[in-house]
């Protein structure tokens, strides 16, 4: 019998299991109830017990960059034995090292909205970081160094008195402070308003194998390859390798995004 596609999970460790159980309490997931209403349109593909804490991140711990953790050494470099994620059927090649697949509703679904539609006016922009380049990368180092300077790292439950909360791009800039999402969704408006193509930018949640931490990146599809802008460092990296991150959801103006491992099975 020929051996059939499939996207292999990224699978959580154990504490991460023992703390989703305890949030979830036995119920089902967010995640089962996505793949139940997805199960027709995915046919072939088998999205399995992707990691739940980032999936309940509302209910749990925040990225904490800017805090005692962001103390520990963050190194950006290629993995030793880096794993591709070639596309395979009903699923697209992705980045940071996995393969995604369009899913439906999310938990997130409604934020993601909300600030996905709160856009900046071009002239705001520009006055912040001037003219978009004709060398797109050139744009994509300015807007992450810009943000990444000139907005404060605090947690939601600090500077909003919310246990997770997603702030549109205006809201950010007025406060001057944010969490790793509102970085992410300040740069995804940002380069929105410079003409960057809203579909090829994705605000990814993921998580930070190094600090043991959620976390949110934005990437950015750039004549057919990928590039990570994340509040953790300045430069713009390429998004075709993991730097021990293990994304999870992703979410643009086409679709929301499930992550995972291209396989054989």
């Amino acid at each position: 019998m020929p051996a059939q596609a499939s996207l292999q999970p990224v699978t959580p460790g154990v504490a991460g299991e023992a703390k989703s159980a305890a949030i979830l309490g036995g119920a089902p997931s967010a995640l089962d109830l996505i793949r139940q209403q997805q199960a027709a349109s995915l046919a072939a593909v088998e999205v399995v017990a992707v990691q739940q804490v980032a999936l309940e991140r509302a209910q749990a711990e925040t990225c904490l960059v800017g805090t005692a953790i962001d103390l520990l050494p963050r190194r950006f470099e290629p993995m030793a034995a880096p794993l591709p994620a070639p596309p395979i059927a009903g699923a697209h090649e992705g980045f940071l090292a996995t393969a995604v697949v369009r899913i439906g509703r999310t938990p997130f679904s409604r934020e993601w909205d909300r600030v996905s539609h709160s856009a900046l006016g071009p002239g705001r922009v520009t006055a912040l970081v001037g003219e978009a380049s004709p060398d797109a990368a050139d744009t994509l180092r300015r807007v992450n160094a810009w943000v990444n300077t000139h907005i404060a790292p605090v947690e939601d439950s600090v500077g909003r008195g919310a246990r997770d909360y997603w702030a549109t791009a205006g809201e950010t800039l007025g406060a001057g402070f944010g969490d790793c999402e509102d970085y992410a969704i300040l740069k995804y408006q940002m380069l929105a308003a410079l003409g960057f193509d809203s579909s090829t930018m994705y605000l990814t949640l993921a998580r930070d194998l190094v600090r043991n931490a959620d976390h949110a990146v934005l990437v950015v599809r750039v004549d057919g390859q990928h590039f990570l802008l994340d509040n953790a460092v300045d430069a713009v990296l390429p998004a075709d390798q993991s730097y021990d991150y293990r994304p999870t959801m992703s979410f643009n103006s086409e679709s929301s995004w499930l992550h995972g491992y291209a396989g054989r099975s």
